[in-house]
């Protein structure tokens, strides 16, 4: 049996430093949908792991992506979504198109020297699949489809994404490290014990439910128990599908009516 990670690795900030330069800066990272960008001059503020990050529609109609950071003081630019023509630091009101270009700065013109055209926000790459939308920390990226790997085919033999439509969103906190709620995740050894609910519609036994990892994704497949296949009639769903892609998103399908629900796991800290 392989050993478990050292303690520390889930309790020291030095970790989650170097997991963020490591991991979150290199890799797509869920943080939204489409539907908070309903049309040019909307936005919406996230986090890609711990990197906070802001995506915008601009005038032209197209998707970007910035580090939700001022260039002057490194103060959040934006704050939950909505509709505007620019987005301004509360806190020396420097003011950024949706574009990402500085469009203003107090006193800027008594500086000899000050450059506007180089201190745009910083940008990153955006992507979407479907409705989805994902952000990868830098400017240059490998393809989204990459990271993906076979999980839109897999869904897609379930639900077509493109018709999926918004019904709420969910917001909690867990006392624990995010890699102890990705591992969490990425196994039903615990569903018969914690989920008797699910375990009594699925079938979680080891000759039944199924695990497939590829490339940055895990996939696991659950048939409905013996017996309960009659109440999945009338074209709902009858069977479910869960999926993790790296590093922190999971996506959960649940036999019975066309359902998706998904998110990211992102850490606030490095301990519990």
């Amino acid at each position: 049996m392989e050993p478990t990670l050292p303690w520390t690795w889930y309790s020291d900030p030095e970790i989650l430093r170097r997991e963020t330069d490591a991991i979150f800066r290199r890799s797509w990272q869920y943080v939204g949908h489409r539907g908070q960008l309903p049309e040019p001059g909307t936005y919406f503020a996230a986090d890609a792991g711990p990197i906070p990050v802001v995506v915008t529609r601009a005038a032209d109609d197209e998707l970007r992506a910035f580090a939700n950071v001022c260039r002057h003081r490194g103060f959040p630019v934006a704050d939950g979504n909505g509709k505007r023509e620019t987005l301004q630091c509360r806190y020396h009101a420097w003011t950024y198109g949706l574009d990402g270009r500085l469009r203003t700065a107090p006193r800027s013109d008594r500086e000899r020297l000050f450059e506007a055209d180089e201190l745009s926000l910083v940008p990153f790459a955006v992507d979407t699949w479907g409705p989805f939308v994902f952000v990868y920390p830098a400017a240059d990226a490998p393809p989204l489809r990459d990271a993906l790997g076979p999980v839109p085919e897999l869904v897609g033999r379930l639900l077509d994404v493109d018709t999926l439509e918004f019904r709420l969103r969910s917001d909690f906190d867990l006392a624990t490290n995010w890699k102890i709620a990705c591992e969490n995740f990425l196994e039903c050894y615990h569903c018969a014990t914690a989920h008797p609910g699910f375990s009594s519609v699925v079938d979680v036994s080891p000759d039944s439910y199924r695990l497939e990892t590829d490339g940055l994704t895990s996939s696991q497949f659950g048939p409905l128990r013996d017996g309960r296949r009659s109440a999945f009639t009338g074209g709902e769903l009858e069977r479910s599908q869960f999926h993790f892609v790296w590093p922190n998103f999971g996506i959960n399908i649940f036999p019975g009516r066309p359902n998706l629900s998904c998110g990211p796991i992102v850490p606030r800290g490095p301990e519990p």
